[in-house]
């Protein structure tokens, strides 16, 4: 009977685990994504101009149709993204602590101590597939209230990306804009 406890916790710890650093992780990926030019272009190129153009029409600015509408989307995007993050990898840890408590309590310090090697071993490698496709999904969502954007005002468009948020934003507004203006 122990055996069999040992694998289910066993099991459900690492698989909790695996999921915890992806969430640990996410923001970080995202931001570097967000500052590599060409990833971006991937996004792009993976989505299509054809699909922006139809899903780009349909967004609509939280207040107005000023560049507080818009870029209001975009931070509402952006943070909605690491709060969900940051609230599952609280959880997360949360149960791990209890299966962690629960192994020692069950199964003595042995396996705990194999539970936390693993814990920190699954911390290595990169986020998983699934992961990474969340993080480009909310990119997609900020680059379509770009496209929208400068479809509506450009020039607010261009001053806010250019000059208010140059270091963060910058490479993507580049690519959208510069995918448009090939079409």
């Amino acid at each position: 009977m122990k055996i069999i406890v040992e694998i289910i916790l066993g099991f459900i710890s690492l698989t909790m685990s695996y999921a915890f650093w992806n969430c640990a992780k996410s923001p970080r990926f995202c931001a570097k994504v967000m500052n590599d030019y060409e990833e971006l272009k991937k996004i792009y190129n993976h989505v299509g101009t054809e699909k922006f153009k139809s899903e780009g029409e349909k967004i609509k600015p939280i207040i107005g149709n000023s560049s507080i509408g818009y870029s209001g989307n975009i931070a509402m995007l952006l943070e909605a993204g690491l709060q969900a993050l940051d609230k599952t990898r609280n959880m997360l840890l949360v149960v791990i602590i209890l299966l962690f408590i629960g192994s020692y309590y069950f199964l003595g310090g042995i396996f705990l101590t194999i539970e936390i090697i693993l814990f920190i071993i699954v911390a290595f490698p990169e986020i998983s597939a699934s992961a990474k496709n969340n993080v480009a999904t909310d990119i997609q969502g900020v680059m379509l209230n770009i496209y929208k954007w400068d479809q509506v005002n450009p020039e607010e468009c261009k001053q806010f990306f250019n000059q208010e948020q140059k270091k963060y934003l910058e490479n993507i507004y580049r690519v959208v804009v510069e995918k448009d203006s090939l079409c």
